[in-house]
Protein backbone atom coordinates (compact mmCIF):
# COMPACT_ATOMS: atom_id res chain seq x y z
CA UNK A 1 0.00 0.00 0.00
CA UNK A 2 2.99 2.69 0.95
CA UNK A 3 4.47 1.69 -2.09
CA UNK A 4 1.72 2.79 -4.14
CA UNK A 5 0.91 6.07 -2.70
CA UNK A 6 4.90 6.95 -2.75
CA UNK A 7 4.60 5.83 -6.78
CA UNK A 8 1.30 7.97 -7.22
CA UNK A 9 2.91 10.83 -5.71
CA UNK A 10 5.95 10.30 -7.97
CA UNK A 11 3.41 10.24 -11.23
CA UNK A 12 1.69 12.78 -9.65
CA UNK A 13 4.96 15.00 -9.80
CA UNK A 14 5.92 14.31 -12.82
CA UNK A 15 2.65 15.20 -14.27
CA UNK A 16 2.67 18.60 -12.67
CA UNK A 17 6.03 19.44 -13.73
CA UNK A 18 4.72 19.33 -17.03
CA UNK A 19 1.95 21.03 -16.62
CA UNK A 20 4.06 23.85 -14.94
CA UNK A 21 6.59 23.84 -17.50
CA UNK A 22 4.05 24.39 -20.47
CA UNK A 23 2.26 27.09 -18.15
CA UNK A 24 5.77 28.86 -18.14
CA UNK A 25 7.15 27.95 -21.67
CA UNK A 26 4.02 29.81 -23.13
CA UNK A 27 3.80 32.34 -20.74
CA UNK A 28 0.31 31.90 -19.32
CA UNK A 29 -0.33 33.63 -16.18
CA UNK A 30 -4.16 34.20 -15.90
CA UNK A 31 -4.93 33.08 -12.60
CA UNK A 32 -8.37 31.49 -14.01
CA UNK A 33 -6.92 29.29 -16.37
CA UNK A 34 -3.94 28.20 -14.16
CA UNK A 35 -7.11 27.79 -11.56
CA UNK A 36 -8.53 25.21 -13.73
CA UNK A 37 -5.46 23.56 -14.71
CA UNK A 38 -4.66 23.14 -11.30
CA UNK A 39 -7.45 22.18 -9.92
CA UNK A 40 -7.24 19.25 -12.68
CA UNK A 41 -3.62 18.21 -11.47
CA UNK A 42 -5.50 18.34 -7.60
CA UNK A 43 -8.17 15.60 -8.75
CA UNK A 44 -6.19 13.85 -10.50
CA UNK A 45 -3.55 13.47 -7.41
CA UNK A 46 -6.74 12.13 -5.44
CA UNK A 47 -7.11 9.40 -8.06
CA UNK A 48 -4.00 8.67 -8.79
CA UNK A 49 -4.24 5.42 -7.08
CA UNK A 50 -7.07 4.29 -8.83
CA UNK A 51 -6.38 5.81 -11.79
CA UNK A 52 -2.83 3.37 -11.97
CA UNK A 53 -5.44 0.27 -11.77
CA UNK A 54 -7.39 1.24 -14.34
CA UNK A 55 -4.91 2.17 -16.71
CA UNK A 56 -2.85 -0.85 -16.36
CA UNK A 57 -1.72 -2.64 -19.40
CA UNK A 58 -0.96 -6.06 -19.06
CA UNK A 59 1.27 -7.76 -20.90
CA UNK A 60 0.44 -11.10 -21.96
CA UNK A 61 3.23 -13.86 -21.98
CA UNK A 62 3.97 -15.16 -25.51
CA UNK A 63 1.94 -18.07 -27.15
CA UNK A 64 3.16 -21.33 -26.26
CA UNK A 65 3.81 -20.08 -22.19
CA UNK A 66 1.93 -23.08 -20.30
CA UNK A 67 -0.85 -21.94 -18.23
CA UNK A 68 -0.15 -23.29 -14.51
CA UNK A 69 -3.57 -25.44 -13.74
CA UNK A 70 -5.30 -25.59 -10.84
CA UNK A 71 -3.67 -27.80 -8.02
CA UNK A 72 -0.18 -27.43 -9.97
CA UNK A 73 2.87 -26.28 -7.62
CA UNK A 74 5.70 -24.83 -8.77
CA UNK A 75 7.48 -27.61 -7.03
CA UNK A 76 11.13 -27.02 -8.41
CA UNK A 77 11.10 -24.20 -6.64
CA UNK A 78 10.56 -25.68 -3.67
CA UNK A 79 13.27 -28.67 -4.38
CA UNK A 80 15.73 -25.78 -4.40
CA UNK A 81 14.60 -24.25 -1.65
CA UNK A 82 15.48 -27.58 -0.16
CA UNK A 83 18.98 -27.86 -1.66
CA UNK A 84 19.96 -24.71 -1.41
CA UNK A 85 18.09 -21.54 -1.05
CA UNK A 86 14.96 -22.14 1.10
CA UNK A 87 12.48 -19.64 0.62
CA UNK A 88 11.12 -20.60 3.94
CA UNK A 89 9.82 -16.97 5.39
CA UNK A 90 8.31 -16.08 2.13
CA UNK A 91 6.52 -19.77 1.72
CA UNK A 92 5.13 -19.46 5.42
CA UNK A 93 4.87 -15.72 5.70
CA UNK A 94 0.51 -15.78 5.34
CA UNK A 95 0.12 -17.96 8.74
CA UNK A 96 -2.26 -16.57 10.97
CA UNK A 97 1.78 -16.62 13.40
CA UNK A 98 2.96 -13.30 11.03
CA UNK A 99 1.48 -10.77 13.74
CA UNK A 100 4.23 -12.05 15.78
CA UNK A 101 6.87 -11.33 13.55
CA UNK A 102 9.66 -8.68 14.37
CA UNK A 103 8.36 -5.27 12.83
CA UNK A 104 10.40 -4.34 9.94
CA UNK A 105 11.71 -0.82 8.40
CA UNK A 106 8.39 -1.40 5.79
CA UNK A 107 5.94 -1.60 8.80
CA UNK A 108 7.43 0.60 10.94
CA UNK A 109 7.00 3.19 7.84
CA UNK A 110 3.97 2.35 7.18
CA UNK A 111 2.76 3.35 10.57
CA UNK A 112 4.88 6.46 10.75
CA UNK A 113 2.91 7.18 7.40
CA UNK A 114 -0.67 5.91 9.23
CA UNK A 115 0.20 8.44 12.58
CA UNK A 116 0.71 12.00 10.26
CA UNK A 117 -1.81 11.09 8.10
CA UNK A 118 -4.38 10.42 10.69
CA UNK A 119 -2.93 13.70 12.48
CA UNK A 120 -3.27 15.56 9.61
CA UNK A 121 -6.77 13.98 8.97
CA UNK A 122 -8.13 14.59 12.39
CA UNK A 123 -6.90 18.31 12.47
CA UNK A 124 -9.05 18.87 9.72
CA UNK A 125 -11.90 16.81 11.01
CA UNK A 126 -11.90 18.68 14.33
CA UNK A 127 -11.93 21.98 12.56
CA UNK A 128 -14.46 21.00 10.18
CA UNK A 129 -16.67 20.23 13.03
CA UNK A 130 -15.94 23.61 15.12
CA UNK A 131 -16.42 25.84 11.94
CA UNK A 132 -19.84 23.75 11.26
CA UNK A 133 -20.84 24.35 14.68
CA UNK A 134 -20.07 28.37 14.72
CA UNK A 135 -21.44 28.65 11.51
CA UNK A 136 -24.88 26.63 12.89
CA UNK A 137 -25.00 29.26 16.09
CA UNK A 138 -24.19 32.39 13.98
CA UNK A 139 -26.87 34.74 13.78
CA UNK A 140 -28.02 35.41 10.46
CA UNK A 141 -27.93 38.70 8.68
CA UNK A 142 -31.02 39.47 6.31
CA UNK A 143 -29.76 43.00 5.02
CA UNK A 144 -30.11 44.14 1.36
CA UNK A 145 -26.20 44.87 0.68
CA UNK A 146 -25.66 41.09 1.55
CA UNK A 147 -26.44 40.39 -2.11
CA UNK A 148 -28.80 36.81 -1.15
CA UNK A 149 -25.93 35.38 0.44
CA UNK A 150 -26.37 33.33 3.96
CA UNK A 151 -24.36 35.95 5.80
CA UNK A 152 -23.81 35.25 9.09
CA UNK A 153 -22.54 37.55 12.62
CA UNK A 154 -20.30 35.38 15.19
CA UNK A 155 -17.66 36.56 17.82
CA UNK A 156 -16.06 34.02 17.16
CA UNK A 157 -14.29 35.22 13.90
CA UNK A 158 -12.35 38.75 13.32
CA UNK A 159 -11.97 38.09 9.87
CA UNK A 160 -14.35 37.38 6.71
CA UNK A 161 -14.62 33.34 6.28
CA UNK A 162 -16.46 31.37 3.72
CA UNK A 163 -17.62 28.19 4.83
CA UNK A 164 -19.24 26.28 2.18
CA UNK A 165 -21.58 28.63 0.87
CA UNK A 166 -21.97 30.18 4.02
CA UNK A 167 -19.96 33.88 4.92
CA UNK A 168 -19.30 34.17 9.01
CA UNK A 169 -18.61 37.99 9.58
CA UNK A 170 -17.29 39.17 12.86
CA UNK A 171 -19.59 41.40 14.90
CA UNK A 172 -18.13 44.82 14.09
CA UNK A 173 -19.14 44.44 10.70
CA UNK A 174 -21.55 47.32 11.82
CA UNK A 175 -19.03 49.43 11.97
CA UNK A 176 -17.58 49.22 8.19
CA UNK A 177 -18.02 51.70 6.03
CA UNK A 178 -20.65 50.51 2.87
CA UNK A 179 -17.52 50.27 0.45
CA UNK A 180 -16.18 48.21 3.12
CA UNK A 181 -19.10 45.79 3.12
CA UNK A 182 -19.06 45.67 -0.54
CA UNK A 183 -15.62 44.76 -0.84
CA UNK A 184 -16.17 41.65 1.57
CA UNK A 185 -19.55 40.65 0.08
CA UNK A 186 -18.10 40.77 -3.79
CA UNK A 187 -14.90 39.02 -2.70
CA UNK A 188 -16.69 36.26 -0.28
CA UNK A 189 -19.72 35.73 -3.19
CA UNK A 190 -17.11 34.88 -6.02
CA UNK A 191 -15.15 32.76 -3.51
CA UNK A 192 -18.72 30.84 -2.43
CA UNK A 193 -19.73 30.70 -6.59
CA UNK A 194 -16.40 29.50 -6.94
CA UNK A 195 -16.71 26.57 -4.48
CA UNK A 196 -12.98 27.41 -3.37
CA UNK A 197 -13.74 25.88 -0.10
CA UNK A 198 -14.66 22.48 -1.11
CA UNK A 199 -11.54 22.62 -3.78
CA UNK A 200 -9.81 23.95 -0.47
CA UNK A 201 -11.05 20.66 1.85
CA UNK A 202 -9.81 18.22 -1.00
CA UNK A 203 -6.63 19.57 -1.43
CA UNK A 204 -6.27 19.44 2.51
CA UNK A 205 -7.26 15.97 2.32
CA UNK A 206 -4.71 15.73 -0.31
CA UNK A 207 -2.19 16.91 1.63
CA UNK A 208 -2.86 14.97 4.38
CA UNK A 209 -2.70 11.44 1.99
CA UNK A 210 0.41 12.33 0.70
CA UNK A 211 2.17 14.99 3.60
CA UNK A 212 5.36 13.26 2.05
CA UNK A 213 5.23 14.61 -1.02
CA UNK A 214 6.39 18.51 -0.99
CA UNK A 215 4.10 19.33 -4.16
CA UNK A 216 0.82 18.30 -2.15
CA UNK A 217 1.94 21.44 0.41
CA UNK A 218 2.45 23.69 -2.89
CA UNK A 219 -0.67 22.46 -4.71
CA UNK A 220 -2.69 23.75 -1.51
CA UNK A 221 -0.40 26.92 -0.81
CA UNK A 222 -1.07 27.97 -4.78
CA UNK A 223 -4.80 26.87 -5.25
CA UNK A 224 -5.49 29.37 -2.43
CA UNK A 225 -3.58 31.66 -3.65
CA UNK A 226 -4.96 31.66 -6.95
CA UNK A 227 -8.51 31.31 -5.30
CA UNK A 228 -7.94 34.89 -3.80
CA UNK A 229 -6.46 36.60 -6.15
CA UNK A 230 -9.53 35.84 -8.40
CA UNK A 231 -11.59 37.06 -6.06
CA UNK A 232 -9.56 39.99 -5.28
CA UNK A 233 -10.03 40.78 -8.86
CA UNK A 234 -13.94 40.44 -8.93
CA UNK A 235 -13.73 42.83 -5.97
CA UNK A 236 -11.51 45.30 -7.47
CA UNK A 237 -13.72 45.06 -10.91
CA UNK A 238 -16.74 46.24 -8.73
CA UNK A 239 -15.41 48.65 -6.31
CA UNK A 240 -12.59 49.97 -8.78
CA UNK A 241 -10.89 51.42 -5.99
CA UNK A 242 -7.47 49.90 -6.01
CA UNK A 243 -5.91 51.75 -2.89
CA UNK A 244 -9.47 51.41 -0.51
CA UNK A 245 -9.74 47.62 -1.28
CA UNK A 246 -5.95 47.12 -0.42
CA UNK A 247 -6.38 48.65 2.64
CA UNK A 248 -9.62 46.68 3.46
CA UNK A 249 -7.09 43.65 3.07
CA UNK A 250 -4.28 44.90 5.20
CA UNK A 251 -7.31 45.62 8.43
CA UNK A 252 -8.68 42.12 7.87
CA UNK A 253 -4.65 40.46 7.84
CA UNK A 254 -4.29 42.34 11.36
CA UNK A 255 -7.25 40.82 12.37
CA UNK A 256 -6.56 37.55 15.08
CA UNK A 257 -9.58 35.30 15.17
CA UNK A 258 -10.01 32.87 12.48
CA UNK A 259 -12.31 29.94 11.77
CA UNK A 260 -9.76 26.55 12.19
CA UNK A 261 -11.76 25.60 8.73
CA UNK A 262 -12.90 27.80 5.68
CA UNK A 263 -11.75 30.49 3.40
CA UNK A 264 -10.66 33.44 5.08
CA UNK A 265 -10.35 36.85 3.20
CA UNK A 266 -6.94 37.74 4.28
CA UNK A 267 -4.49 35.42 5.48
CA UNK A 268 -0.71 37.34 6.56
CA UNK A 269 0.88 34.59 4.33
CA UNK A 270 -0.24 36.19 1.21
CA UNK A 271 -1.72 39.03 2.17
CA UNK A 272 1.66 41.09 1.34
CA UNK A 273 2.08 39.43 -2.39
CA UNK A 274 -1.83 40.84 -2.68
CA UNK A 275 -1.77 43.83 -1.66
CA UNK A 276 1.56 45.12 -3.89
CA UNK A 277 -0.63 43.16 -7.07
CA UNK A 278 -3.43 45.21 -6.67
CA UNK A 279 -1.41 48.42 -6.14
CA UNK A 280 0.67 47.62 -9.21
CA UNK A 281 -2.24 47.79 -10.94
CA UNK A 282 -1.96 44.30 -12.71
CA UNK A 283 -4.38 43.66 -15.53
CA UNK A 284 -7.84 41.75 -13.83
CA UNK A 285 -8.14 38.18 -15.05
CA UNK A 286 -10.50 37.28 -17.25
CA UNK A 287 -13.86 35.48 -16.60
CA UNK A 288 -13.87 31.62 -18.54
CA UNK A 289 -17.12 30.11 -19.01
CA UNK A 290 -17.76 26.54 -18.47
CA UNK A 291 -16.85 25.84 -22.47
CA UNK A 292 -13.27 26.82 -22.38
CA UNK A 293 -12.97 25.49 -18.53
CA UNK A 294 -14.24 22.33 -20.59
CA UNK A 295 -11.53 22.66 -23.04
CA UNK A 296 -8.57 23.36 -20.76
CA UNK A 297 -9.69 20.35 -18.68
CA UNK A 298 -9.68 18.13 -22.20
CA UNK A 299 -6.38 19.19 -22.65
CA UNK A 300 -4.95 18.30 -19.53
CA UNK A 301 -7.05 14.56 -19.31
CA UNK A 302 -4.51 12.64 -21.54
CA UNK A 303 -1.47 13.79 -19.29
CA UNK A 304 -3.21 12.73 -16.70
CA UNK A 305 -3.83 9.66 -18.85
CA UNK A 306 -0.56 9.43 -19.36
CA UNK A 307 1.15 9.91 -16.21
CA UNK A 308 -1.27 6.92 -14.94
CA UNK A 309 -0.65 4.36 -17.46
CA UNK A 310 1.45 1.64 -15.87
CA UNK A 311 2.40 -1.87 -17.44
CA UNK A 312 1.97 -4.70 -15.48
CA UNK A 313 4.87 -7.73 -15.71
CA UNK A 314 4.39 -10.61 -17.76
CA UNK A 315 4.49 -14.11 -16.97
CA UNK A 316 8.29 -14.88 -17.45
CA UNK A 317 8.90 -16.63 -20.41
CA UNK A 318 9.33 -20.61 -20.68
CA UNK A 319 12.61 -21.72 -21.26
CA UNK A 320 14.14 -22.11 -24.61
CA UNK A 321 12.93 -25.02 -25.17
CA UNK A 322 10.87 -26.91 -27.76
CA UNK A 323 8.39 -29.55 -27.40
CA UNK A 324 8.98 -32.56 -29.86
CA UNK A 325 7.02 -35.46 -29.91
CA UNK A 326 7.78 -39.06 -28.05
CA UNK A 327 6.80 -42.46 -28.24
CA UNK A 328 4.10 -43.48 -25.78
CA UNK A 329 6.02 -46.84 -25.08
CA UNK A 330 8.54 -44.33 -24.37
CA UNK A 331 6.33 -42.35 -22.23
CA UNK A 332 5.97 -45.20 -20.08
CA UNK A 333 8.94 -46.57 -19.60
CA UNK A 334 9.56 -43.27 -17.22
CA UNK A 335 6.66 -43.69 -15.11
CA UNK A 336 7.86 -45.02 -11.90
CA UNK A 337 9.16 -43.01 -8.59
CA UNK A 338 12.92 -41.85 -8.25
CA UNK A 339 15.17 -41.76 -4.82
CA UNK A 340 17.62 -39.14 -4.58
CA UNK A 341 20.55 -38.83 -3.01
CA UNK A 342 19.97 -39.13 0.88
CA UNK A 343 22.63 -36.74 1.53
CA UNK A 344 21.12 -34.21 -1.09
CA UNK A 345 17.81 -34.57 0.01
CA UNK A 346 16.64 -36.52 2.42
CA UNK A 347 13.20 -38.77 1.85
CA UNK A 348 12.92 -36.80 -1.22
CA UNK A 349 11.02 -38.88 -4.07
CA UNK A 350 9.99 -38.14 -7.36
CA UNK A 351 7.00 -39.90 -8.94
CA UNK A 352 6.88 -39.62 -12.48
CA UNK A 353 3.11 -40.45 -14.09
CA UNK A 354 1.70 -40.35 -17.40
CA UNK A 355 -1.72 -39.04 -18.02
CA UNK A 356 -2.34 -39.37 -21.93
CA UNK A 357 0.38 -38.11 -24.05
CA UNK A 358 1.65 -35.88 -21.11
CA UNK A 359 4.10 -36.65 -18.12
CA UNK A 360 4.25 -34.89 -14.73
CA UNK A 361 6.32 -35.03 -11.95
CA UNK A 362 5.75 -34.55 -7.91
CA UNK A 363 7.98 -34.31 -5.14
CA UNK A 364 7.05 -36.33 -2.38
CA UNK A 365 4.94 -34.14 -0.10
CA UNK A 366 4.37 -31.29 -3.00
CA UNK A 367 2.40 -30.64 -5.93
CA UNK A 368 2.39 -32.05 -9.28
CA UNK A 369 3.65 -30.61 -12.46
CA UNK A 370 3.65 -31.34 -16.36
CA UNK A 371 7.05 -31.90 -17.73
CA UNK A 372 7.22 -31.53 -21.61
CA UNK A 373 9.66 -33.52 -24.27
CA UNK A 374 13.00 -31.48 -25.80
CA UNK A 375 14.11 -34.59 -26.79
CA UNK A 376 13.95 -38.88 -26.32
CA UNK A 377 15.29 -38.12 -22.72
CA UNK A 378 15.32 -35.00 -22.02
CA UNK A 379 11.77 -32.97 -20.27
CA UNK A 380 11.90 -29.57 -19.21
CA UNK A 381 9.43 -27.60 -17.22
CA UNK A 382 7.47 -24.47 -17.85
CA UNK A 383 6.59 -22.99 -14.58
CA UNK A 384 10.09 -22.86 -13.35
CA UNK A 385 13.58 -22.96 -15.14
CA UNK A 386 14.45 -26.59 -15.03
CA UNK A 387 14.71 -29.98 -16.59
CA UNK A 388 15.18 -33.60 -15.80
CA UNK A 389 17.14 -36.22 -18.26
CA UNK A 390 16.20 -39.76 -17.85
CA UNK A 391 18.95 -42.21 -17.39
CA UNK A 392 19.20 -45.85 -19.22
CA UNK A 393 21.87 -48.63 -19.48
CA UNK A 394 22.94 -50.67 -22.18
CA UNK A 395 19.81 -52.58 -22.67
CA UNK A 396 17.59 -49.17 -22.46
CA UNK A 397 15.92 -49.92 -19.18
CA UNK A 398 15.35 -46.93 -17.18
CA UNK A 399 17.12 -46.57 -13.53
CA UNK A 400 17.40 -42.53 -12.66
CA UNK A 401 17.11 -39.23 -13.44
CA UNK A 402 18.76 -36.31 -12.88
CA UNK A 403 17.27 -32.91 -12.45
CA UNK A 404 19.02 -30.07 -13.77
CA UNK A 405 18.26 -26.42 -11.78
CA UNK A 406 20.03 -23.41 -10.47
CA UNK A 407 23.74 -24.82 -11.89
CA UNK A 408 23.06 -28.27 -9.64
CA UNK A 409 22.55 -31.64 -11.05
CA UNK A 410 20.97 -33.88 -8.63
CA UNK A 411 20.88 -37.39 -9.67
CA UNK A 412 17.95 -39.51 -8.31
CA UNK A 413 17.57 -43.77 -8.78
CA UNK A 414 14.83 -45.66 -9.46
CA UNK A 415 12.87 -47.22 -6.55
CA UNK A 416 9.97 -48.86 -6.13
CA UNK A 417 6.31 -47.85 -4.87
CA UNK A 418 7.04 -49.05 -1.38
CA UNK A 419 10.46 -47.40 -0.79
CA UNK A 420 8.48 -44.57 -2.30
CA UNK A 421 5.57 -44.93 0.13
CA UNK A 422 7.94 -45.45 3.12
CA UNK A 423 9.91 -42.20 1.87
CA UNK A 424 6.31 -40.12 1.81
CA UNK A 425 5.26 -41.23 4.85
CA UNK A 426 8.66 -39.84 6.48
CA UNK A 427 8.22 -36.50 5.09
CA UNK A 428 4.45 -36.18 5.85
CA UNK A 429 5.57 -37.37 9.51
CA UNK A 430 8.03 -34.75 9.41
CA UNK A 431 6.15 -31.89 7.90
CA UNK A 432 3.14 -32.71 10.46
CA UNK A 433 6.25 -32.64 12.95
CA UNK A 434 6.98 -29.17 11.96
CA UNK A 435 3.84 -27.41 11.98
CA UNK A 436 2.74 -28.37 15.30
CA UNK A 437 2.56 -25.30 17.43
CA UNK A 438 4.94 -24.65 19.77
CA UNK A 439 5.72 -22.37 22.85
CA UNK A 440 8.64 -20.35 23.78
CA UNK A 441 10.51 -21.48 27.04
CA UNK A 442 12.91 -19.59 29.42
CA UNK A 443 16.95 -20.32 28.42
CA UNK A 444 20.02 -18.94 29.83
CA UNK A 445 20.82 -15.59 27.49
CA UNK A 446 24.35 -16.57 27.85
CA UNK A 447 23.70 -19.32 24.96
CA UNK A 448 22.93 -16.87 22.67
CA UNK A 449 26.56 -15.92 22.35
CA UNK A 450 27.75 -19.18 21.25
CA UNK A 451 24.76 -19.48 17.65
CA UNK A 452 25.88 -15.39 16.76
CA UNK A 453 27.66 -15.72 13.86
CA UNK A 454 27.13 -16.82 9.71
CA UNK A 455 25.84 -19.80 8.39
CA UNK A 456 25.81 -21.19 4.63
CA UNK A 457 22.64 -23.05 3.65
CA UNK A 458 23.33 -24.30 -0.10
CA UNK A 459 25.44 -23.07 -2.36
CA UNK A 460 24.72 -18.85 -2.49
CA UNK A 461 22.54 -18.15 0.81
CA UNK A 462 23.98 -16.93 3.99
CA UNK A 463 22.10 -17.48 7.44
CA UNK A 464 23.22 -14.05 9.57
CA UNK A 465 22.91 -15.26 13.16
CA UNK A 466 22.19 -11.77 15.54
CA UNK A 467 21.74 -11.19 18.99
CA UNK A 468 19.79 -8.19 20.42
CA UNK A 469 19.45 -8.55 24.34
CA UNK A 470 18.13 -11.68 25.14
CA UNK A 471 16.52 -12.74 21.86
CA UNK A 472 17.96 -14.01 18.84
CA UNK A 473 17.30 -13.23 15.51
CA UNK A 474 17.97 -15.39 12.41
CA UNK A 475 18.00 -13.09 8.30
CA UNK A 476 18.38 -15.58 5.35
CA UNK A 477 20.26 -13.43 2.55
CA UNK A 478 17.86 -11.43 0.83
CA UNK A 479 14.90 -11.66 3.48
CA UNK A 480 13.83 -10.03 6.12
CA UNK A 481 15.03 -10.26 9.41
CA UNK A 482 12.98 -12.23 11.92
CA UNK A 483 13.27 -13.51 16.21
CA UNK A 484 13.59 -16.93 16.83
CA UNK A 485 11.86 -17.94 20.08
CA UNK A 486 13.48 -20.95 22.01
CA UNK A 487 12.07 -24.29 22.45
CA UNK A 488 15.12 -26.06 24.67
CA UNK A 489 18.58 -24.90 24.83
CA UNK A 490 19.52 -25.33 21.32
CA UNK A 491 16.33 -25.23 19.53
CA UNK A 492 14.71 -22.63 17.92
CA UNK A 493 11.29 -21.87 16.23
CA UNK A 494 9.69 -19.56 13.74
CA UNK A 495 6.43 -17.96 14.11
CA UNK A 496 6.16 -16.86 10.72
CA UNK A 497 6.86 -19.78 9.12
CA UNK A 498 6.76 -23.84 10.00
CA UNK A 499 10.30 -23.71 10.56
CA UNK A 500 13.02 -24.53 12.82
CA UNK A 501 16.40 -24.33 13.95
CA UNK A 502 18.70 -26.27 15.72
CA UNK A 503 22.50 -25.38 16.60
CA UNK A 504 25.03 -28.06 16.56
CA UNK A 505 27.80 -26.71 19.23
CA UNK A 506 31.33 -28.09 20.14
CA UNK A 507 32.79 -28.42 23.96
CA UNK A 508 32.29 -24.92 24.30
CA UNK A 509 29.01 -23.81 23.70
CA UNK A 510 30.06 -22.45 20.08
CA UNK A 511 27.89 -23.81 17.24
CA UNK A 512 29.56 -24.94 14.77
CA UNK A 513 26.61 -26.08 12.55
CA UNK A 514 22.65 -24.82 12.26
CA UNK A 515 20.10 -27.35 10.63
CA UNK A 516 17.04 -25.87 9.15
CA UNK A 517 13.88 -27.84 9.45
CA UNK A 518 11.66 -27.27 6.73
CA UNK A 519 9.22 -28.65 3.98
CA UNK A 520 9.85 -32.10 5.60
CA UNK A 521 13.63 -31.58 5.54
CA UNK A 522 16.53 -31.16 7.22
CA UNK A 523 19.19 -28.87 5.81
CA UNK A 524 22.67 -28.80 7.33
CA UNK A 525 24.32 -24.78 6.64
CA UNK A 526 28.12 -25.05 8.73
CA UNK A 527 29.34 -22.03 9.93
CA UNK A 528 31.66 -20.32 7.86
CA UNK A 529 32.77 -17.33 10.28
Amino acid sequence: MLSMLFEAALRTFALTGILWIWLTAFGIRDARVQTTIWRTALIASLLMPLLMQLFLVQLHAPLGAMQQTAGHQPILTQIAAAITAPAMLAAGSATADIEQATISWAAILWWAYLAVAATLLARLGFGLVVTWRTARGATPIRESWTRGLDARMTDAVSVPVTFGATVLLPTNYRDWPPATRQAVMVHERSHAESGDFYIQLLSSVNRALFWFNPLAWWLDARLTELAEIISDDTAIEEVADRPNYAEVLLDMSNSLKRAPAGVAMARPATVGRRIERILAATPLTARLNWGKKALLTAIVAPLVVIAAVGVAPAAPPPPPHKIVAVSPAMLDSYVGYYQFDPSKLPNGVLTVTREGDHLSAQLSGQGKAEIFPDGPKDFFYTIVPASITFETDDTGRVTGLTLHQNGLNLHATRTTADAAARASAVTAEKIAEQQKPRTPVSIDPKLLDGYVGHYKLGQEMIFTVTREGDHLFAQLSGQPKFEVYPSGPKDFFYTVAAAQLTFVTDANGRAKELILHQNGRDVPAPRID
